[in-house]
């Protein structure tokens, strides 16, 4: 479940339309003791950056606070991985407030800032299953005329659209122009038959 709690200190008028929060997940982590937690969050704003901090809550306890900045029509992955549980959750539910909201008024700028999204390429994903690891793969390619430092991919693992695993990779330096493989490993238990999608998150600013 998610729970949306209104933003403040934003006057009425022009104001941003809130950001849509999934589901969230309870996720198998790498042992019996631990379990990752994640939801996605969407921007509708054309011309809105807006930063979410979010915990997750169940039965037996919450997380940490933690925070992501999602660009203007844009997606992120809120997650926390790794999280001590006591018992399996059988459910866990999404608490999200944007914690700062950016106006971006340029129009080249905004204009420039969805090119260069778009510039940000992710293709080939793979998911590989042997000896009970799991490994995605997948080729990230920068168009852009900038270089990127220390850009972040989230990585979920779906079965029949329903995440079931996630996790993130950072790399110290995508150029512009260069391309680059990367992996990611699970070595929980995690059933066949997996999809994967991959979600940049990167500072555009």
């Amino acid at each position: 479940a998610a729970l949306w709690l209104p933003a403040e200190g934003i006057h009425r008028s022009n104001a941003p339309q809130s950001p849509v929060i999934s589901d969230s997940y309870a996720l198998a982590g790498r042992d019996g003791q631990t379990a990752d937690f994640m939801a996605l969050a969407e921007n509708p704003n054309s011309d809105w950056y807006v930063e979410i901090e979010y915990v997750f809550r169940w039965a037996g306890g919450q997380t940490l606070p933690a925070s992501a900045w999602v660009p203007p029509q844009g997606k992120a992955v809120l997650a926390k991985g790794g999280i001590t549980v006591n018992g399996w959750p059988e459910s866990a539910e999404v608490l999200a407030v944007p914690r700062q909201w950016q106006r971006l008024k340029d129009k080249e700028f905004l204009a420039r800032l969805a090119d260069f999204k778009e510039k940000v390429v992710v293709s080939q994903t793979e998911i590989f299953q042997e000896g009970g690891v799991t490994t995605a793969r997948y080729a990230v390619r920068n168009d852009s005329i900038y270089d990127l430092l220390a850009p972040r991919f989230a990585v979920v693992l779906l079965q029949a659209q329903t995440p079931v695993a996630v996790g993130t990779n950072e790399s110290v330096l995508l150029a512009a122009g260069e391309s680059e493989t990367q992996e990611l490993r699970w070595l929980q238990p995690l059933p066949a038959y997996l999809q994967v999608e991959v979600y940049p998150q990167i500072d555009f600013l």
